[in-house]
């Protein structure tokens, strides 16, 4: 019974779902890409929402890996880039309940 609702309210609002799981990845993206792909989820929603929602944690986790070998290294700025990084990894982080408080506010309006 479950599955079948979950399945239903992906297929019903299938990019928001996937944005979901790409902002807060618990469970491994394989595992979920087969799972999306049992459900009737537009391509175009699934490859869109994908792209723009795994974007923000590969840049904070790129910029993190070049600070760590930057302070490795012993380059010039170290605290600062080490700053920044935790400030990214921070946003990203936050940006799951900023997105559940912005659906909010637009259910609350409509």
């Amino acid at each position: 019974m479950h599955a079948r609702q979950l399945i239903e309210g992906v297929e019903k609002e299938g990019w928001r779902f996937v944005a979901f799981v790409r902002l807060v990845p618990l469970l491994p993206f394989n595992l979920l890409n087969y799972a999306l792909g049992l459900t009737r989820i537009q391509l175009a929603h699934y490859v869109i929402a994908s792209y723009v929602f795994m974007l923000p944690g590969a840049l904070a986790y790129t910029y993190l890996g070049y600070a760590g070998r930057e302070a490795i290294a012993g380059g010039e700025g170290m605290l600062t880039k080490a700053l920044g990084a935790l400030a990214l990894l921070a946003a990203v982080a936050f940006l799951p309940r900023l997105v559940r408080r912005l659906h909010g506010a637009a259910a609350a309006r409509a």
